[in-house]
């Protein structure tokens, strides 16, 4: 069954994705070549620009057919769920053109929901694909922003000290980013910490990572001076 699935499959020839941060002058292109076996990528950014060639018979047909069954259109535009946007995001095009000559195109802002439908999924294959052909982190997380959804909980992972472990705290607000100090309560008696955001996630209560009765909330941001 899985060899018919995989025979009607519609592969990609060529998909071209195209990142621009103005914010950190930084300005990213992938290129996926199925008839040449090839991955181009390009980085322009402040201190110079970077371009990487690599052909690899092995692992690109294998990133090919992963991507290709995956779906690149955004959500449907009646969708409840609206991106929050400003001019700071960074913006994206992307264009997957298939073996048939059929052809989609999509650019936005590069936050959830005005991204493809299968982003998470897409942008973790060719990450992956990208390390094991030895071009590093592309298309980094930490430029994508993700999106609330209705009764998302707010969990934000902090470090203690730099390269320490990592805790988790429920926000209340949603006004936090990776890098932010914030002030949370730690342990019994609840003293006050300032402590450094890594991370910031959005989770449904059952999918939370830690129960949710059982996480103490962050109290608020630290001032500039703590």
């Amino acid at each position: 069954m899985a060899e018919d699935d995989d025979m009607d499959l519609l592969l990609i020839d060529r998909l071209e994705l195209h990142l621009v941060d103005e914010k950190n002058h930084n300005d990213e292109r992938l290129i996926i070549s199925a008839k040449q076996f090839r991955v181009d990528y390009s980085q322009r950014y402040v201190s110079g620009d970077a371009f990487t060639r690599v052909t690899n018979l092995q692992i690109i047909p294998a990133l090919i057919n992963a991507l290709s069954q995956l779906d690149y259109a955004k959500p449907d535009s009646d969708d409840k769920s609206t991106p929050v946007t400003n001019g700071d995001d960074p913006t994206y095009e992307l264009k997957v053109r298939y073996a048939d000559g059929s052809l989609i195109r999509e650019k936005g802002t590069y936050v959830a929901g005005d991204v493809p439908a299968d982003w998470a999924d897409i942008l973790q294959i060719m990450t992956y694909a990208m390390y094991q052909l030895g071009l590093g982190e592309t298309f980094e997380n930490d430029r994508f922003k993700p999106q609330m959804q209705p009764g998302d909980l707010i969990y934000l992972t902090v470090e203690f000290e730099d390269g320490g472990q990592d805790y988790n705290y429920i926000a209340d607000t949603d006004d936090y980013e990776r890098g932010d100090r914030v002030i949370v309560p730690v342990g019994p008696d609840k003293q006050e910490r300032v402590v450094t955001v890594t991370d910031v996630n959005y989770y449904q209560p059952d999918d939370a990572p830690y129960p949710p009765e059982k996480t103490l909330h962050v109290i608020g941001p630290a001032a500039e001076d703590e």
